[in-house]
């Protein structure tokens, strides 16, 4: 095994410093760590890179919303003319925030993800959503429409321009909707996810994948108000029962939405 297969990857140590590992695990990363030179460089690395990408996204985002508010004037005013705004409009933001991405991947994950897929991220205003599998060894960035398998890890990480709050939740085929963040039960602890600061953040804790196969989807929904847990998810399960669109209008919700869809598949041996 060479040298660098030695270290833990990059991932693993922004898990280990949000406390986000198993204990055996953590146990494991620190252990390294504090016996490692070049790993304790690398996670001072990682942490600078974060930090930049998080003080600069406000005014990138900005500066993007400027570009977009001028760019449809010089239009034909007309059908077409809206036609265009709502194409190009989330065009251009995945462009500008692809770009912020390339900055910020390589601390996240040791080397490209082995599958090779791109990150997957979901626009809605200035909220992203991005997920990182966890394998056995393997970590990769999920797609849409990829397939996973049970017993597969997701770590959630979200960008907001803004402070506020957040829950993420899942909805499976049988019509079983799972809290994510908070993981509670919403009826035993209502408050979303208070985020205190715009930027870049890692979720707490990790989900992993049952056993039941079929569609599923992850929501995230982010507010810069502080909302019901209980009243979003039901009415959240209410549309997704009958087949109807998740929208700050369908949800009486100021919010911004995120979805990740995937396939749960049986791992062939």
């Amino acid at each position: 095994m060479d040298e660098r297969h030695q270290h833990p990857p990059r991932f693993s140590l922004l898990l280990w410093q949000a406390g986000d590992l198993l204990p055996d695990e953590a146990r494991e990363v620190e252990e390294h760590i504090t016996a490692c030179e070049h790993c304790r460089a690398l996670l001072a690395e990682v942490r600078e890179d974060v930090d930049t990408f998080e003080a600069g996204l406000p005014q990138h985002l900005a500066r993007l919303k400027n570009r977009l508010a001028v760019e449809p004037r010089r239009r034909e005013i007309g059908q077409r003319g809206r036609r265009w705004q709502r194409w190009a409009m989330p065009l251009l933001m995945v462009a500008v925030a692809a770009s912020l991405m390339l900055i910020l991947m390589p601390g996240v994950l040791d080397g490209p993800p082995t599958e090779g897929p791109q990150p997957t991220i979901r626009y809605k205003g200035s909220f992203t959503l991005q997920a990182v599998v966890k394998r056995g060894k393997e970590q990769f960035f999920a797609k849409e429409d990829i397939r996973l398998h049970p017993g597969d890890a997701l770590a959630m990480i979200i960008n907001t321009a803004d402070a506020g709050y957040v829950t993420l939740f899942s909805y499976d085929s049988r019509g079983t909707l799972t809290p994510l963040v908070p993981p509670s039960e919403a009826q035993k602890d209502p408050t979303p996810h208070r985020l205190s600061a715009p930027g870049r953040h890692l979720m707490p804790g990790s989900a992993e994948l049952d056993e039941v196969l079929g569609k599923e989807r992850v929501v995230a929904i982010f507010s810069t108000s502080s909302f019901s847990r209980v009243v979003l998810h039901q009415r959240a399960k209410a549309l997704l029962t009958r087949g109807e669109q998740l929208s700050p209008q369908n949800l009486e919700l100021d919010s911004v939405i995120s979805v990740l869809r995937f396939e749960k598949v049986a791992e062939v041996p």
